[in-house]
């Protein structure tokens, strides 16, 4: 066990462990089904079939682009031809997921501009947990300052 200069206490041996840790979303079975079955991958990694088979119709994606009832229709259509089975009450679920973030995670290409990054990051629980911990990254850093300057017999500089 150390000590930082603010007097944090952080442990060796262990590599690097971050300080916040956020646990990754609970998948539904259904939602594993649907990653296992190539329809969809996590955002990270790209789009699963669902997405180019979509796409490969070439309709009018836009900024403003929503998931309607003729976007359910086509994906449960593709579900039927790839034998993905699912019961109404999971359908139900995904369609308030797919609906709901249209317009962000889920369409956010590698490719975003700032706006769209901006968007993506806003249902992304670990940015989240990030912006609430600005306030104490902020604290721990000005009472390093200060430890800094008492030991450095200097004054301690403000951001």
């Amino acid at each position: 066990m150390k000590l930082t200069d603010s007097g944090r206490q952080v442990t060796g041996g262990g590599g690097i462990a971050p300080d916040i840790s956020v646990p990754a979303p609970k998948l539904t079975k259904f939602e594993q089904l649907l990653y296992r079955s190539d329809v969809f991958y996590p955002a990270e990694t790209g789009v699963g079939g669902f997405t180019r088979y979509y796409l490969g119709m070439k309709p009018a994606i836009t900024k403003d682009f929503e998931v309607d009832d003729n976007v359910m229709r086509t994906f449960r259509e593709y579900l039927s031809k790839h034998t993905v089975r699912y019961t109404e009450p999971e359908m139900a679920e995904r369609a308030i997921g797919l609906r709901g973030r249209s317009n962000k995670k889920s369409s956010c290409p590698a490719s975003a501009s700032r706006k769209d990054s901006k968007c993506c990051s806003e249902s992304d629980p670990q940015v989240q947990k990030a912006v609430d911990a600005i306030p104490e990254a902020r604290a721990l850093y000005q009472t390093a300052k200060r430890i800094t300057a008492q030991r450095t017999g200097g004054a301690a500089d403000h951001p």
